[in-house]
């Protein structure tokens, strides 16, 4: 089966990777101010960032279209993420 990339999810996690990278580099310094920059809300902001703490096999998967077929940005904005890779990959395997 040919690899089809979900353009919200991979659009998502681009954003996210920039949210995380304003944050370490010091650019920002709340969520607050990211989503006053995005205008929407921080709990949106807080709850978009943690893709971008995402397993990076699963990233990659994401960015190539090969993400397994449960793995939505509906399912993962509004379900918690496991904080441990292994358990993310299990979580989305199938």
């Amino acid at each position: 089966m040919a690899p089809t990339r979900d353009l919200a999810l991979a659009s998502a996690l681009i954003r996210a990777e920039t949210y995380k990278r304003h944050l370490l580099a010091g650019d920002v310094t709340t969520l607050e101010t990211i989503a006053a920059e995005e205008g929407v809300t921080a709990p949106y902001i807080a709850r978009m960032i943690r893709i971008a703490f995402f397993d990076p096999g699963l990233k990659h998967q994401i960015l190539d279209g090969r993400q397994p077929e449960g793995l939505t940005l509906q399912r993962l904005m509004t379900r918690p993420i496991p904080l441990v890779w292994a358990a993310q990959q299990t979580l989305y395997r199938s």
